[in-house]
């Protein structure tokens, strides 16, 4: 085979930061892999290039819910963890788009619960509540991450700042490690027992 017919066999797949191939047609095929979550979502800039890396941003937000049990702590160090396959997206563009049978933000949610229980054994539609916070930091958080378009105290931009990551991929691997550590060296599971419906 030349590598002009390899390009066309494999023109509906997409490769991943470790260049992995898979079939976003698929997304029960995607075998996700922590190392390339962490170092893809350090290359990816959210607000279309001028925010901080995905990587940054979910980190500084599992931080600051440093009160919190491990699995909150994980399931907001990984909300954002399908834009390694996917890339970010801005939401009204996102919301507007299909991908096949799926809206794309469903399609999404497919490829993010399919990363948490292959990767943690954690199905987010377990914890609505958890959940819940994860969305009112989220948007805490882009207040501090748009100082120029929000009024912001002095004080919460300090706290977010000395939050930051100096080494996003390296930190956020680190971070995940010691989160799951946690989970699984406590009973926290116990709530999460129910069978995890298969992702398709």
């Amino acid at each position: 085979m030349d590598g002009q017919t390899e390009v066309l066999q494999n023109a509906h797949l997409l490769s991943t930061p470790n260049g992995n191939l898979w079939d976003p047609a698929k997304p029960g095929t995607l075998k996700p892999c922590i190392s390339e979550i962490a170092r893809g979502l350090a290359g990816i800039k959210r607000y279309i290039g001028i925010g901080p890396s995905v990587a940054a941003h979910s980190i500084v937000g599992a931080r600051m819910m440093e009160n919190a049990d491990p699995i909150q702590q994980m399931l907001f160090l990984m909300h954002d963890s399908q834009e390694t396959y996917v890339s970010d997206i801005p939401a009204p563009i996102k919301h507007a788009l299909r991908f096949g049978d799926w809206a794309f933000a469903e399609y999404e949610s497919i490829l993010h619960r399919k990363i948490l229980i292959d990767l943690v054994g954690i199905d987010p539609d377990h914890y609505p509540e958890e959940m819940a916070e994860v969305k009112r930091m989220d948007e805490y958080l882009v207040r501090l991450e748009r100082p120029d378009l929000f009024e912001v105290r002095d004080d919460d931009l300090a706290d977010y700042t000395r939050l930051l990551p100096r080494w996003p991929a390296h930190e956020f691997l680190e971070f995940f490690g010691i989160l799951k550590e946690a989970i699984y060296s406590s009973d926290l599971l116990q709530r999460n027992r129910a069978v995890c419906r298969d992702v398709a």
